[in-house]
């Protein structure tokens, strides 16, 4: 098991309440604190899955904790506009992140392929609004 070394990596402890309750109040956009607790919830265990999404990627400027962290804002988004009715559960929760997160990850991986028929290497392209 790799060693947390990254300071920003959310802690392994389960915060306290129901996942059902948070995304209430997702879906209601009542509550900021209920992005911190998803964090909290899901950050580590999808951070983990975007470092086994992204090995082969090679750039240095979008990491797993990126991945991560955009697959929880876009959740947060849709989520405040009501796009996910039928998540009612953590599992389900957990399995509409890591098809997110999924993905953001081809499509990083797509967009790598493009930028290098077309210039050679992606040195210069802002990837944080093509993923």
């Amino acid at each position: 098991m790799a060693s947390n070394t990254m300071t920003n990596l959310p802690p392994r402890r389960k915060p306290v309440g129901s996942v059902s309750r948070w995304l209430q109040a997702a879906d209601a956009g009542t509550s900021e604190s209920a992005a911190d607790l998803l964090w909290s919830r899901f950050g580590f265990r999808l951070v983990r899955l975007a470092r086994r999404q992204l090995r082969s990627n090679n750039d240095c400027a979008y990491d797993e904790e990126d991945l991560a962290l955009s697959t929880l804002f876009e959740f947060y988004q849709r989520a405040q506009k009501g796009s996910y009715p039928r998540i009612s559960n953590r599992r389900d929760l957990w399995k509409l992140l890591a098809v997110i997160s999924l993905n953001k990850s081809r499509n990083l991986h797509r967009f790598h392929q493009r930028i290098k028929r077309l210039r050679g290497e992606p040195e210069d392209v802002e990837l944080f609004d093509l993923v």
